[in-house]
């Protein structure tokens, strides 16, 4: 089976890639049938050449891009490969799920709390005590203005 895939070179930490035609089974830095582009994802503006007539060729002959290159291929507008790419559902981070959890323990104490304020009076009294301290510093403010 073809694959249009990602084929790494240059050095440590300047990553450049080429995109190639190559059996599936061919090593990853092995041989090619065929180079369609480059990518150079460290250049500002990102550059990414590609041969959009071969690509177009080697899908109708059956080639399957791999994800990554299918989105690039699509950001580069060539729609051939909108059917390659999989529509995944992707699964919360741990900080999402974390997040989620807080929202549903707190939904989970609010009938708690709810309930809380018939079985005790004391509440009500505090409630009381609120209303005070809020009249209090306008009494005090007042007194200041004179």
């Amino acid at each position: 089976m073809l694959k249009i895939r990602l084929q790494r070179a240059g050095r440590r930490n300047l990553p450049f890639y080429r995109i190639v035609v190559a059996e599936d089974r061919s090593p990853i830095k092995g041989r090619y049938l065929e180079l369609l582009g480059h990518c150079n994802p460290l250049s500002r503006p990102k550059l990414l050449e590609v041969k959009k007539e071969k690509v177009e060729h080697w899908v109708s002959l059956g080639a399957h891009p791999s994800q990554t290159v299918a989105r690039l291929l699509l950001k580069q507008g060539i729609s051939v490969v909108e059917k390659f790419i999989e529509k995944r559902v992707m699964k919360p981070t741990r900080a999402e799920r974390a997040a989620q959890e807080k929202i549903e323990k707190k939904e989970s104490e609010a009938p708690k709390e709810e309930s809380a304020p018939k079985e005790s009076s004391s509440e009500g009294s505090s409630n009381e005590k609120v209303e005070k301290a809020e009249t209090v510093p306008e009494v005090s403010t007042e007194k200041k203005a004179e």
